[in-house]
């Protein structure tokens, strides 16, 4: 499990919508160096913020046909380690 000062369960993450990353280690010295983990294939484009909540990334898409359903978009649950898709509903 993520340590949970650094989940970002919210816009900007946190009620006052304060945009502050408690529980990270990006800094502006090193984020030029930050490089791709996962790519992760949906169903269409993101619509939503993601929220980082214990070592998941929550993200919705738009509407698709490849929706589940398809009727409207998909809400993912990825896994931040692996990037594999834990669940879509």
């Amino acid at each position: 499990m993520a340590n949970p000062a650094s989940n970002w369960w919210m816009f900007h993450g946190d009620p006052a919508h304060s945009g502050l990353a408690t529980g990270s280690a990006i800094t502006s010295a090193n984020v030029a160096q930050l490089q791709v983990l996962h790519d992760v294939s949906l169903d269409g484009p993101i619509l939503s913020t993601p929220a980082l909540v214990d070592g998941f990334a929550y993200v919705g898409t738009a509407n698709s046909h490849d929706a589940v359903g398809s009727n409207g978009g998909s809400f993912y649950k990825v896994e931040l380690a692996t990037g594999a898709i834990a669940a879509v509903f």
